[in-house]
């Protein structure tokens, strides 16, 4: 279909998920600032995948406390007359419960919530894995600095276990043929 491939996850690149769950985030604080205060601290936490976003973040947290229209005027001033509007009419934002019918803010709690929820998963998840990346990295050069083996760079430039060369001359001996042959 065209609307599928022209949507924003088949057209984009990076971390698309993200942004979106950003956009739903920003549309409903916008829309229900008074959620602001019971979210304040996981927003102050949130990692912003893009600086639109980053700079809309520090916008809701100077002025979300002031009521809706305090915190869209601020916001059109710094980001542009249509932020506000283009930001909720996104397909994916327009679709949520939340936004569609305004003044449920029992759904708009809830879907904040999984969003931020979703979202520090998301960070706690690349956190782990960094830290796991890390480790093995760390625990292989550790590997390598414990070796005592004693090595020889061959003819070829790879280094050679100078026992393991040991042992392959004496076996090439055992069996009568001339030391350092390739068998």
């Amino acid at each position: 279909r065209a609307t599928t491939r022209s949507s924003m996850l088949a057209a984009a690149q990076g971390d698309v998920e993200t942004e979106l769950r950003e956009a739903v985030i920003f549309a409903i604080l916008l829309r229900y600032p008074d959620l602001f205060a019971e979210f304040e601290a996981q927003l102050e936490d949130m990692t912003c995948s893009t600086p639109d976003h980053l700079a809309l973040r520090e916008l809701v947290l100077r002025y979300a406390g002031l009521g809706q229209e305090t915190l869209e005027y601020h916001i059109e001033q710094t980001l542009g007359p249509q932020t506000v509007e283009s930001l909720c009419a996104r397909p994916h934002v327009a679709l949520i419960p939340a936004i569609r019918r305004a003044g449920d803010e029992g759904m708009a709690r809830q879907t904040l919530s999984e969003e931020l929820t979703k979202l520090a998963a998301a960070d706690e998840t690349v956190t782990y894995r960094l830290s796991e990346a890390t480790s093995a990295q760390h625990q292989a050069v550790r590997s390598l600095q414990e070796d005592q083996a004693e090595y020889e760079i061959g003819p070829n430039g790879a280094a050679v276990s100078r026992a393991e060369k040991d042992d392959w001359n004496r076996l090439l001996e055992n069996i009568g043929l001339p030391k350092g042959s390739k068998a």
